[in-house]
């Protein structure tokens, strides 16, 4: 499975400020690595701007990082990347609607950025940094139950994007196709 992830959402999504720093940018892109090599995914993580006038890519073992460069924004890339590549096994992971929209209508569910940056660092057991969004469990007892308390922490069923929730009958008890493909590509991550 291939994830395209929309970088600067996530990242300012994440770590809750506007302005990226390069290390910052550096490190979530050491751990888009870490995590692709541990899922056994393959990422294509989008930036904005870029050292050219179109797009730049460099890649490494799973992980393919774009520069979208001068003439054309992320989005743009993305918009772009998933109309050639529609049909194929891509999760898209990005808070903004007009991509989730975009995605949806080429068939391919989308993760918003909080949700995938909880699951992210849950693998790679990070803790740090804040998370906005995020639905936290509470522990309703003072009880240490060790293992439990850290499933309870660490597990969670991040809900399908707005824009992709198809519109379902009353009467049904069966997922719709886009959602039986959102939860077939969650199960890997």
């Amino acid at each position: 499975m291939v994830l395209l992830i929309d970088a600067y959402n996530v990242i300012k999504m994440a770590l809750g400020k506007a302005h990226i720093r390069d290390d910052e940018r550096a490190q979530f892109v050491t751990d888009l690595s870490s995590y692709a090599k541990k899922k056994g995914l393959t990422i294509v993580a989008v930036f904005d701007g870029g050292p050219s006038l179109r797009a730049h890519e460099e890649s490494t073992q799973r992980i393919t990082v774009v520069y979208s460069g001068i003439k054309q924004s992320a989005d743009d890339y993305i918009k772009q990347y998933l109309h050639v590549h529609k049909g194929r096994d891509i999760l898209m992971v990005s808070s903004d609607r007009e991509l989730a929209a975009w995605a949806s209508q080429v068939g391919i569910p989308s993760l918003d950025a909080p949700h995938f940056y909880a699951l992210m660092r849950a693998a790679l057991k990070r803790t740090t940094g804040p998370l906005k969004n995020h639905t936290v469990a509470v522990k309703t007892s003072r009880e240490e139950h060790g293992e439990l308390d850290e499933l309870m922490e660490e597990s969670f069923v991040p809900p399908i994007h707005e824009s992709v929730q198809p519109e379902r009958k009353k009467e049904s008890h069966q997922l719709s196709k886009v959602e039986r493909q959102l939860l077939e590509k969650l199960k890997k991550l």
